[in-house]
C-alpha cells in the first residue's frame, strides 16, 4: 500500500511539473507576442515620418521623440523581467537611421519655423536701412521757412512748430512771389529730396520740389545764404 501511495504522488508531480513548464512558455509566448507587436508600431511611426517630413503642419521632432520614448520604457521593462518578475523577452532592435531621421526632423522644424515669419518683415527693415544710409539727418537740417500766405506771423508759427518737432537749424525769411495755395518744400539736392518726406508730418498736403523758388526771397540777418531745405508756407497751412 506504502508503495502504491508513492507512485500515485510521483505522477501527480510529474503532471505539475508538465503544467508550470507549459505556462512558462505561454507567458514567454505572450510576452514575445507584445513585443513584436510593439516593434510594428515604432516601425510604422518610423516611417510616417518620414513620409510625412516634408510635409508643412507636421511636427516630426515630437513623433520621433514619442518613438523614442516608448522604445527606451520598453526597453527596460525587459530588463527588469516586467511587473510580475518573469524572463525577460528579447532585446528590441535598434531603429533604423534614428539619428539621421532626427536630424532632418529637426532642420523640418526650422524651415517651417522661417516659413510661418511675416514675409515682408526682413525686407521691410532691409529696405528702412537702405533708406537712411547716406541720407542726412534731417533734424540737424538748416531750414529756411518763408510765409507764402502773405498772412503776419505765419513763418514766425511754423518755426516755433517746427522747433517743437526737434528741428534745430531754423530760419526765417521773406517770400517776394505770389501767394501759394499749399505749402511747398524745395530741397536742395537729389541727396536731401527723399529726406523731405519727412515733413509730410507735419505738411500733409504740401508739394516736394527741388531747386529753390523761382519767386524772389530775402533772409532775415542770421540766417545762411544757402540751406538745406527751403518751406514756402501757403494759404492752406496759414
Amino acid at each position: 500500500m506504502a508503495g502504491r501511495k508513492r507512485g500515485n504522488g510521483s505522477i501527480w508531480k510529474d503532471i505539475g511539473f508538465v503544467l508550470g513548464v507549459l505556462l512558462l512558455l505561454g507567458a514567454l509566448g505572450g510576452i514575445y507576442y507584445l513585443h513584436t507587436l510593439q516593434k510594428q508600431e515604432q516601425q510604422e511611426k518610423l516611417e510616417a515620418i518620414i513620409a510625412n517630413e516634408q510635409a508643412p503642419g507636421i511636427n516630426s521632432s515630437k513623433i520621433l521623440s514619442d518613438v523614442i520614448e516608448e522604445t527606451t520604457q520598453t526597453s527596460d521593462t525587459e530588463e527588469t523581467g516586467g511587473e510580475g518578475g518573469g524572463s525577460a523577452a528579447p532585446p528590441a532592435e535598434p531603429m533604423p537611421d534614428q539619428a539621421k531621421n532626427k536630424a532632418k526632423a529637426e532642420e523640418t522644424d526650422k524651415a517651417e519655423t522661417q516659413a510661418d515669419a511675416p514675409a515682408g518683415t526682413q525686407e521691410k527693415s532691409q529696405q528702412q536701412e537702405e533708406a537712411s544710409a547716406g541720407t542726412p539727418d534731417i533734424k540737424d537740417a538748416s531750414i529756411l521757412v518763408l510765409n507764402g500766405s502773405y498772412r503776419d506771423g505765419v513763418a514766425a508759427y511754423w518755426e516755433q512748430k517746427l522747433s517743437e518737432a526737434g528741428y534745430g537749424h531754423l530760419y526765417t525769411g521773406s517770400y517776394g512771389g505770389q501767394a501759394e495755395q499749399n505749402t511747398v518744400i524745395y530741397s536742395s539736392s537729389p541727396d536731401t529730396a527723399n529726406a523731405a518726406e519727412a515733413f509730410k508730418e507735419i505738411f500733409p498736403d504740401a508739394e516736394l520740389r527741388e531747386g529753390q523758388p523761382a519767386a524772389a526771397f530775402t533772409l532775415n540777418a542770421d540766417a545762411p545764404e544757402s540751406n538745406d531745405f527751403i518751406i514756402v508756407v501757403g494759404l492752406a497751412d496759414s
